[in-house]
């Protein structure tokens, strides 16, 4: 068999999904095959870019894991709560469906989550091993990689067998099921909450259509040429009904943004009144329920609030940056919930 140089690759996967996709489009219909080209230099890419990615994450990972081992003598799960609330009360109007998502998660979800994010990543780590086994395999001796010399059907099926035999199959398909389930409920918990605001803003559309419609409603009528005049009042229901529904998740944002100000407050001041009694910081007969306590969590919550409303509900530079994961999170979850997955 004649030589070629070995394909360049990482961990076997960026060049299994090109030739996948090639082989898609030699077999797919003429129609077709034009669209699987072009998207293939985006999907490959994702591929390589997930290859590239996720050994800095297991490496974040670990650099997480090592610092917490470091820390564990201190104690540093105590300052969790003060951190959260705080963060809470600061920017929490920016992450409503995160905070909704979260506290979701932790009343339904969490355990059961949990162990098959574990199983799933086992097993992951299992297929990834097998996986680099069989890109290194050389059954003929001939210096070439035998995943290098098979056709891209063979190559799948073969890819499928290596998958096949490393994972286990019941821990796996138990695990997919529980994280898809979970994030299901999270997103129909959530879903239900919002339901509600847009149906009071449907409803508020409705009642300023009521009361300003019927002054409005003339000018569209001579706005509109002859054959489209039958359009007018829907016209004007659906602007008013917009205008209500904007004006209602403006609404909720102001109102998330002061729920998550004095709920990040409680959290927060009942923390450090917590740390500073075992610190010795303040006398051990301190009331945290008390009115002192209570004044400066209503202190914690305005400032928290205000400075919300400052910018906008929003998170400044470069405190954005730090919150970028949070953010990410946030703008899948709002794309799920609007796409209807």
């Amino acid at each position: 068999m004649a030589s070629r140089p070995a394909v360049r690759r990482m961990d076997g996967r960026q060049p299994f999904v090109a030739r996948m996709l090639d082989d898609a489009a030699e077999r797919a219909p003429p129609q077709y095959a034009g669209y699987i080209r072009a998207v293939k230099p985006a999907v490959v890419g994702a591929a390589n870019f997930c290859d590239a990615a996720f050994p800095y994450v297991v490496m974040a990972y670990h650099f997480l894991c090592n610092v917490w081992k470091q820390l564990e003598p201190y104690n540093p799960e105590q300052f969790f709560p003060l951190i959260a609330g705080l963060a809470m009360c600061f920017f929490g109007g920016s992450y409503l469906t995160l905070i909704a998502a979260v506290e979701a998660v932790r009343l339904s979800v969490w355990a059961r989550l949990y162990a098959a994010l574990q199983v799933l990543y086992k097993n992951y780590k299992l297929a990834q091993e097998a996986n680099k086994k069989d890109n290194q395999r050389d059954d003929d001796n001939d210096g070439i990689a035998d995943v290098d010399q098979v056709s891209n059907s063979e190559l799948f099926t073969r890819k499928v067998y290596v998958l096949a035999q490393a994972i286990n199959p019941e821990q796996t398909s138990d695990a997919v099921s529980a994280v898809w389930g979970g994030f299901l409920s999270v997103l129909a918990t959530i879903r239900i909450k919002f339901a509600q605001f847009i149906t009071l803003g449907v409803a508020m559309g409705d009642m300023a259509r009521d009361a300003v419609g019927p002054k409005l409603l003339p000018f569209f009528h001579d706005a509109l040429p002859p054959e489209l005049k039958k359009w007018d009042q829907t016209i004007v229901r659906q602007i008013f009904a917009t205008l209500g529904v904007m004006l209602a998740m403006f609404l909720q944002t102001v109102v998330g943004g002061f729920h998550a100000a004095v709920r990040g407050s409680q959290i927060a001041t009942g923390s450090a009144f917590r740390l500073a009694k075992a610190h010795n910081l303040i006398d051990k007969d301190f009331d945290t329920q008390g009115q002192q306590a209570s004044a400066v969590g209503l202190v914690l919550a305005a400032a928290g609030f205000l400075w919300q409303l400052r910018n906008g509900f929003a998170v400044p530079f470069p405190l954005n940056v730090l919150f970028l994961p949070a953010t990410i999170l946030e703008a899948f979850l709002s794309l799920s919930l609007t796409v209807g997955l």
